[in-house]
């Protein structure tokens, strides 16, 4: 047979191992010890080309870290929000923003009127307050009105809002940046649902008039507190709202991106009464979405930051729950003229949350989120490529004795109003905190993702495999590809033989058949 000839004579010239000597071995011992041995090697080989058809199939990915120092680095865009959203005595005693007050006055037995005074409440004669009995006090305390005041607060329209809100030159009495002085056009404002306005640094409008025709704007080549942002600030204690307001302080978000809102949830908190340096570091970040995955990791194409894109479902989710726009703020409709119960997107038809079923519907919605969120939420992934900050915060005494004839030259220079006799130390801790925000080195670590297991390690691994346990090589797969050939070869031109020999016929004479002739005229064979 051809195909038993050519695999004979295969398996005298394989290169694959054993093939030979299960041949040639002159023992039927000897040829069944092969035959298992061979037949061991390629179940092994079997189970280890699925183990690592498993693992490719996987994707498994590594991370390396790279300590890069440019030349130049982008400074960030800082933002800067007072904790006290807006000026208490700003806003008049009939708006739903004092009758919040009011409430809450009410609630837990606390006459209004100790607010309008210039009281030093940790001075002050609590006998007759203390006197009182009551236990309404609850919880809600440290939450609820805050939260209602701010629902209320969404509803004020942008020009009424800058209108109850502390002045930026009252807020930021000195900035500098890299030791010269910050310009207008180097600051926007921005409104936060939390915080009411809150000013962004664009370190691209300091250094350049038109950052978009201009190139390298922004870029700083050096680090340290002199190549940052200086600034004193204020932020007026004595304007801070009773039962919303219980700290003092500011709030500066670094970002290297702009977004539409604050985000607040990536910002460090800084009291008043001190030096306080914030001292950046970047980290950028390349990661992978995964391959054969239930959910990707990441996007590659996202517009918007994970952050910004989770509070755009939530308002989605509340408004599908609550029948009411979170932020309605964020749609532009507000308007002075017309009442909170009135107000309407024409576009969408959506209304603000304005009412206390509304709250409570917010806030009970915004809680549900702690043990599960709605499958919309897993549309929001982080971006595959992004820039971080790590904030490193250090606190020093401030002011000096020796800097108090100087802070007030600038208090009387900035704030004409002020009382200067009342300014003592107290007085400057309680409103005041000097802040710089810089870079601490332009070096920055680059953390990179990639798949460590790809179609060249599958291969090779494969190839790896058939060489231990049986000697198998690209060779040997073009030896078994030429003994295919051959026995297709061989049977092909065995059947054409046999074509031949099937149509071919013996001529023979025909015999004459007369039964009238009688056997003698016969011819005989």
């Amino acid at each position: 047979m051809p195909g038993k000839e050519a695999l004979s004579e295969y398996m005298d010239y394989a290169t694959v191992h054993g093939v030979g000597r299960l041949k040639n071995s002159p023992f039927k011992v000897l040829k069944l010890i092969w035959i298992f041995a061979l037949t061991a090697s390629f179940g092994m080989i079997s189970w280890q080309v699925i183990e690592l058809y498993i693992k490719y199939s996987e994707q498994p990915i590594s991370t390396s870290r790279e300590i890069k120092t440019p030349k130049v680095t982008k400074f960030p865009l800082i933002t800067i929000c007072n904790t006290n959203p807006l000026q208490y005595f700003s806003f008049p005693g009939d708006s739903y923003l004092e009758l919040v007050i009011k409430e809450m006055s009410s609630k837990y037995e606390i006459n209004p009127d100790m607010f309008n005074g210039t009281e030093d409440f940790y001075e002050y004669n609590y006998t007759a307050f203390d006197s009182s009995n009551t236990s309404s006090i609850d919880n809600d305390v440290l939450f609820y009105s805050a939260e209602k005041f701010k629902t209320k607060m969404a509803l004020l329209d942008f020009e009424t809002l800058i209108e109850y809100s502390q002045p930026m030159n009252e807020f930021i009495l000195i900035c500098n940046f890299a030791g010269s002085k910050c310009t207008e056009n180097a600051w926007d404002i921005k409104r936060s649902f939390d915080y009411g306005l809150c000013y962004e640094f664009y370190p691209d409008y300091q250094m350049c008039t038109d950052p978009m025709i201009q190139s390298g704007c922004g870029n700083v080549a050096s680090a340290g507190q002199q190549y940052g942002l200086e600034m004193l600030l204020n932020v007026d204690q004595e304007q801070s709202i009773p039962f919303v307001t219980s700290s003092t302080g500011v709030l500066v978000i670094p970002s290297h991106e702009y977004h539409d809102h604050v985000e607040t949830n990536q910002g460090i908190f800084v009291p008043t009464g001190f030096e306080a340096n914030v001292a950046l570091r970047k980290t950028s970040t390349h990661r992978v979405p995964g391959k054969n995955v239930e959910r990707l990791r990441c996007n590659a194409s996202a517009e918007v930051s994970y952050e910004e894109c989770l509070k755009d479902y939530q308002d989605i989710h509340i408004l599908e729950v609550c029948g009411c726009l979170h932020h309605f703020y964020e749609t532009g409709m507000l308007n002075a003229s017309i009442p909170p119960e009135k107000l309407v997107d024409p576009n969408t038809g959506d209304i603000p949350c304005f009412t206390d079923a509304h709250q409570n519907c917010v806030r009970e919605t915004l809680a549900q989120f702690v043990l599960k969120t709605p499958e919309s939420f897993d549309n929001c992934l982080p971006s595959c490529e992004k820039d971080s900050i790590d904030k490193r915060l250090m606190l020093l005494n401030w002011p000096n004795e020796f800097f108090t004839p100087i802070l007030r030259r600038i208090v009387k220079s900035k704030l004409p109003q002020y009382d200067l006799e009342s300014l003592n130390r107290d007085k400057i801790r309680d409103n005041m905190l000097l802040l710089r925000v810089y870079l601490d080195t332009l070096s920055y670590e680059h953390v990179k993702e990639e798949y460590s297991y790809g179609i060249v390690n599958f291969v090779s691994d494969i190839g790896g495999q058939l060489g231990l346990w049986a000697g198998f090589s690209i060779l040997s797969v073009l030896e078994v590809i030429e003994l295919v050939l051959l026995v297709f070869a061989l049977r092909k031109r065995q059947n054409e033989t046999r074509e031949r020999e099937a149509t071919s016929v013996t001529q023979v004479q025909p015999i004459e058949n007369n039964t009238d002739a009688s056997v003698k005229d016969k011819p005989y064979f």
